[in-house]
């Protein structure tokens, strides 16, 4: 009967690493040659031409145009937010809590290391990515650091996007931009971790209770994506609207028309935080502030705030390990974003 067991745990465990593998290598296979021919492109052109929205919202109503951003953004995203929820019920499903418990142990710079090499491929915008920070975040002893590294990297150290950045805009925002990443990644993830630590975990304990365990890897695999799939997506759905909503009724537009630099890069990343952006969406939306003669500050500061989190982001954040670690998250990233751009607009 021992035999039996082992036999079986060896045989999930060995079709948990064929999904897993299959889930990372798909979503290479989608985001690799997309940004290597976008990186073309731009290389050829001097210009970078995003893809126009399925529908056009220009000539629509206000009490509508939220939910037809909405639609767009969710087109764009579908795909890479399913491969966010394929990764997050493999590892779910079939990654021993024991292993990465080990990998991600300790409070030091090895352990962010090892979280921004995971999280740094993955090239995900912050909503996508989130479903397999929260799972990171239970299969480590709910250690946050590492969690909030993985949710960080993906979308602010995005090499295709930092590439594009470094490409399309002057040197000292691209560097502002890849200074604050590394800080968010490593500085205020550690710091969270370090801070808020013990308050998520026992958030955490006081919500969750022990599930049934399904029997077989296909189980196994189908229980999880269920359960992450009811966790997320109503909360990135939701989210999304939220933000097309505040988006709608404060553009950017509003924030660049002070007179004051300080309050034009405060109000401009106060509105950027929340904005749900898919991938490379913040290069236009940073050479189009930049056109229109704002401050540098702010460009650097918005290429970073707009794609580090965002309001599905933090939801799903907040739902999964406490509002007062999203909360937190969401404070630190604009205080470092301000921070930023005013280092870039005292240059």
């Amino acid at each position: 009967m021992t035999a039996v067991r082992h036999d079986g745990r060896a045989f999930t465990g060995a079709v948990g690493i064929v999904m897993l593998g299959a889930a990372l290598i798909g979503l290479a296979l989608l985001k690799w040659p997309a940004s290597v021919a976008v990186l073309r492109d731009v290389v050829s052109s001097g210009t970078f031409r995003p893809a126009d929205p399925l529908i056009p919202v220009e000539d629509l109503g206000r009490a509508i145009r939220p939910a037809v951003l909405t639609v767009n953004y969710l087109v764009d995203v579908w795909w890479a937010l399913l491969f966010g929820l394929l990764i997050a019920a493999s590892v779910q499903a079939f990654v021993p809590r024991a292993w990465l418990t080990r990998v991600f142990a300790g409070r030091s710079m090895r352990t962010q290391l090892r979280a921004c090499a995971a999280g740094t491929p993955l090239m995900l915008c912050s909503c996508c990515v989130a479903p397999v920070a929260v799972d990171v975040f239970h299969h480590t002893a709910r250690r946050i650091g590492p969690a909030l590294g993985l949710l960080l990297a993906a979308p602010s150290m995005n090499p295709a996007a930092l590439a594009l950045t470094f490409l399309l805009f002057p040197r000292e925002i691209a560097v502002a931009r890849l200074l604050m990443a590394l800080g968010a990644v490593f500085a205020l993830a550690a710091i969270l971790d370090r801070f808020l630590q013990s308050d998520a975990a026992a958030s955490v304990e006081a919500a969750v209770a022990p599930a049934a365990e399904p029997a077989g890897a296909a189980g196994a695999f189908l229980a999880a994506f269920a359960k992450t799939s009811l966790r997320t997506l109503p909360l990135v759905v939701l989210g999304v609207l939220v933000s097309m909503t505040l988006l709608d009724a404060f553009p950017l537009s509003d924030a660049t028309s002070g007179s004051s630099q300080t309050l034009v890069i405060v109000l401009g990343t106060l509105i950027a935080l929340p904005m749900a952006l898919p991938t490379f969406f913040e290069i236009p939306l940073g050479l189009m502030l930049m056109d229109g003669g704002v401050p540098y500050g702010l460009v650097a500061a918005v290429l970073f705030a707009g794609p580090a989190v965002n309001l599905p982001s933090l939801l799903t954040l907040g739902s999964a390990a406490g509002a007062k670690l999203g909360v937190a998250l969401a404070a630190g990233v604009f205080a470092l974003a301000v921070l930023g751009g005013f280092i870039v607009g005292a240059s």
